[in-house]
C-alpha cells in the first residue's frame, strides 16, 4: 500500500453514543482501520437560512482508497443527521509501518460483504 491509497474521512455527530456506534460499525465491517472521535468540539455554521450554534463530536476514519466510497454509503445510511458533513481527505504521505497495518485491517472485499450483512450486525 503506498500512502496514495490511503484516505482519511471526516464526520460529525451531535451525540457521543451516535459517534460510538458509527465507529464500531465501521470498524466491524472493516470498512476502517481505526475511527477517532474527538470532542465535543463547538461548530458554528448556517443551516437553513439561520446561523447555528452546536455541540458535536467529530469522527476521523481511517482507511483505504478502495473501501472509501463503501464506507460513505454506510456513513450516508447510518448517519443520524439528515444531511450530514461526510469529507473524504487523501493521504499525502506516512510510515510505510502504518500503511500496511492499515491496509490488513481494511479488505474491501470483505467490506461489501459484511456491510450487507444481518440487523443483528448492526
Amino acid at each position: 500500500m503506498t500512502h496514495l491509497d490511503a484516505v482519511q474521512i471526516v464526520t460529525t455527530v451531535a451525540e457521543k453514543s451516535a459517534a460510538e456506534t458509527l465507529a464500531q460499525g465501521l470498524v466491524q465491517r472493516r470498512l476502517a482501520a481505526c475511527v477517532q472521535i474527538d470532542g465535543p468540539l463547538a461548530s458554528v455554521y448556517r443551516w437553513a437560512g439561520e446561523i447555528e450554534q452546536a455541540s458535536e463530536f467529530r469522527l476521523t476514519l481511517k482507511t483505504t482508497a478502495a473501501a472509501a466510497r463503501q464506507a460513505i454509503a454506510y456513513l450516508g445510511e447510518a448517519h443520524p443527521y439528515d444531511e450530514p458533513e461526510i469529507l473524504m481527505i487523501p493521504v499525502a504521505g506516512g510510515s510505510d509501518g502504518y500503511l500496511r497495518w492499515l491496509a490488513a485491517e481494511v479488505d474491501a472485499d470483505a467490506a461489501g460483504s459484511e456491510a450487507n450483512g444481518s440487523d443483528a450486525d448492526r
